[in-house]
């Protein structure tokens, strides 16, 4: 099944602690904390607001690439 040790084991004390039905709902968690400051936040929907012509690009509307060529170059 590939899985771990670790993992089985993580389980079989989940479940003697909460019962076998709770320990296989998955509790909800964020992984990690968002990584966008509002600044950041800020500018991509100032940016994703305005034209593509007024900032010299050849298109009329955003397309999803173009937004994504302009945010992660």
């Amino acid at each position: 099944m590939e899985i771990t040790r670790k993992s089985v084991r993580k389980w079989i004390d989940k479940a003697l602690a909460m019962g076998a039905e709770a320990a296989l709902k998955d509790a909800y968690h964020r992984a990690r904390a968002p990584v966008i400051t509002e600044e950041a936040r800020a500018w991509v929907i100032h940016l994703a607001c305005s034209k593509p012509k007024d900032l010299g690009y050849a298109a009329e509307l955003w397309t999803r690439s173009l937004l994504f060529t302009i945010l992660f170059t």
